[in-house]
């Protein structure tokens, strides 16, 4: 199997959202679809620190491994939970 390995595109959505539902089944944990959203849209807003990219399998062009950088299951940047705990 040959792969690229290349940032997210917002077409890559309806593979990633299978992507994203299998880490949560994994982990047994829920997530609410406005966060979803959230995340989906923070994945691809230039004004945040987060980082998403994907391998997609050459011939199929599956996407086979997500992986992103900072955290993705809050509504809020850190930024801003941060200054609310203080």
């Amino acid at each position: 199997m040959s792969f690229t390995i290349r940032e997210l595109a917002k077409t890559d959505r309806p593979g990633w959202e299978s992507l994203w539902g299998g880490y949560l089944d994994f982990y047994e944990a829920r997530m609410e679809p406005v966060v979803i959203e959230v995340l989906w849209s923070r994945l691809h807003d230039p004004a945040e620190p987060m980082l998403a990219y994907v391998a997609e399998d050459d011939e199929t062009k599956e996407l086979i491994i997500f992986a992103t950088s900072k955290t993705c299951s809050r509504r809020r940047p850190l930024a801003a939970a941060a200054s609310r705990a203080r």
